[in-house]
């Protein structure tokens, strides 16, 4: 039946995902695709106006390069209650939107080059979809395209209603490539994690095994303690891969080094670390979300989860994952 979008307010369709339960899709041509529940819905009730649009943002911009489903919930659930659909929570979402104004405006910049076949095609932007560009609202929106307009990475040509028509220049496009030469086509993820025996078995059963089944190649570099700079096969290593999974059991320096020095390069961190080990986390990276793993199933579960619903299947996976939700 027709409803509209819980995020964007568009007209969408919704439909029962599977008889006897409360679970439903939405279909919106800004959002995707993605699950929600009775409870969940009724959750909203406490989320702001913004923070609604912060969602959308991720939505949006997840479905230009990911068209798979994905599961929206309040709280993690103790088990995938969504037939292998990757889910996220609200919170692991907001935690995700850029707080700097240059994140905002590289974001909105490449969900811009996104909608743009070519150079010199128009683009057609509404106002009352600000979180395309990552903006909370339609004062923000204006803002942001004219940032990018005093940056010279777009132009604007006219005007209709709620609609302007907006090309990308040739600086704009050179800034793109910039943002976008971090290996967006990468199947590699980089693990860093403590190099003890203690954790063999956590590697092989946990973020190996995970980020393979996800459809990635993960890659890891046992190397002893460093001493002065950093490896430079590391440092290479790193660039190429299309996230890093850095897991903080152990509180082991190098792991500190690695994810900040991707984060750096905007390459995609997905932060672990096991239960008992949270407790020592540096106040610096305590302010990400986690994966709080208690065992090498949880971990597993979690990660392959996780690398789902912010990075998106590799190409294995979604040929796997693409016969659950027609």
């Amino acid at each position: 039946m027709s409803t509209n979008c819980l995020f964007c307010n568009q007209q969408t369709k919704e439909t029962r995902r599977w008889p006897d339960t409360a679970v439903y899709v939405y279909q919106c041509d800004s959002c995707g695709k993605y699950l929600a529940s009775d409870v969940f819905k009724i959750s909203l009730g406490a989320i702001s106006p913004e923070d609604k649009t912060r969602i959308a943002s991720y939505l949006m911009s997840r479905y230009l390069t990911e068209k798979s489903p994905l599961a929206l919930t309040d709280k993690k659930p103790s088990q995938n209650d969504f037939n292998g659909i990757p889910f996220i929570t609200i919170d692991e979402i907001l935690d995700q939107f850029p707080k700097r104004v240059d994140k905002k405006l590289n974001r909105a910049l490449q969900n811009l080059g996104k909608l743009s076949m070519h150079f010199g095609q128009p683009i057609i932007v509404d106002y009352e979809l600000p979180a395309i560009f990552y903006a909370v609202n339609m004062q923000e929106f204006t803002a942001v395209l004219e940032a990018l307009k005093e940056l010279d990475y777009t132009r604007e040509t006219t005007r209709q209603g709620s609609r302007r028509t907006i090309y990308i220049t040739a600086k704009g496009f050179d800034r793109i490539y910039e943002l976008d030469k971090v290996n967006p086509e990468s199947r590699q993820g980089f693990v860093a994690m403590w190099f003890d025996s203690s954790m063999d078995n956590v590697y092989k059963n946990g973020f190996q095994k995970a980020i393979t089944d996800a459809g990635y190649e993960p890659r890891r570099i046992d190397k002893k303690e460093f001493l002065g700079k950093i490896d430079d096969e590391i440092i290479a290593e790193i660039k190429r891969s299309r996230f890093l999974v850095a897991d903080f059991t152990g509180q082991r320096g190098g792991v500190y080094f690695e994810a900040g020095f991707a984060q750096g390069l905007d390459i995609p961190v997905i932060y672990t670390c096991r239960q008992d080990c949270m407790k020592d986390a540096h106040f610096d990276t305590r302010q990400y979300k986690h994966i709080d793993w208690k065992d090498e199933a949880d971990l597993y579960n979690q990660l392959y989860n996780r690398i789902g619903a912010t990075i998106g299947w590799g190409p294995q996976a979604k040929k796997e994952e693409a016969k659950q939700v027609k």
